[in-house]
């Protein structure tokens, strides 16, 4: 059993309190959200260079994501916070739903 964090981007923000009570029954360590914006979802990319685009992205009143970094003390429950998150937002990585993954921590401080 290993402490990993995990990350989430969530298209529908309407729907992420739904998801954060659920997630409140696991053992949680620290939440972190931030508002973020893929180069998926604007239309402000061209046949520019990336770094023109990126730079046109940071600056862009768009829809914004939800991106939220959360620790988990048990990683055998990951699996069931993917399903979970199904459930709420929709298959994992289709238009429009949630993309995530998780990594083990080797030092936090």
């Amino acid at each position: 059993m290993s402490k990993v964090a995990m990350f989430m981007v969530v298209d529908n923000k309407d729907l992420l309190p739904d998801f954060l009570k659920v997630l409140s029954r696991f053992e949680i360590l620290y939440v972190t959200l931030f508002d973020c914006s893929g180069s998926g979802r604007t239309t402000l990319l061209s046949e520019e260079s990336a770094f023109q685009s990126i730079e046109k992205i940071m600056f862009a009143n768009e829809i914004k994501e939800k991106t939220f970094l959360f620790f988990v003390s048990d990683d055998s429950k990951l699996e069931e916070i993917k399903d979970i998150a199904e459930k709420i937002f929709g298959e994992a990585n289709k238009p429009d739903t949630f993309f995530a993954f998780a990594t083990d921590i080797k030092w936090m401080a």
